[in-house]
């Protein structure tokens, strides 16, 4: 659970997320901000079979089960490990 979001990693590997989706990062596409009151599929995910989150207050951590590390949210200041600024990366 991150910072006014919640996440859910279901039985068969889909991922819901729910709660702010401010800076991305719930990973829902063009939601800037938005709130979500009830769990949603974050459909970018669904190729990966997601084993641990990690949530903050401008981004979130997935680990897979193969040990991928995926990131998305806001990248500014160096909160997803890259050197670029865009949002919302999977």
């Amino acid at each position: 659970m991150g910072n006014n979001s919640t996440f859910a990693i279901l039985s068969n590997n889909k991922v819901f997320g729910w709660g702010s989706s401010k800076s991305g990062k719930l990973g829902f596409e063009f939601s800037e901000g938005k709130n979500y009151d009830l769990p949603r599929e974050i459909i970018s995910l669904s190729n990966f079979p997601i084993f641990q989150i990690a949530a903050g207050s401008f981004h979130t951590l997935l680990l897979t089960k193969d040990g991928k590390l995926l990131v998305m949210g806001n990248s500014k200041d160096g909160k997803l490990g890259l050197n670029f600024e865009n949002q919302n990366l999977i």
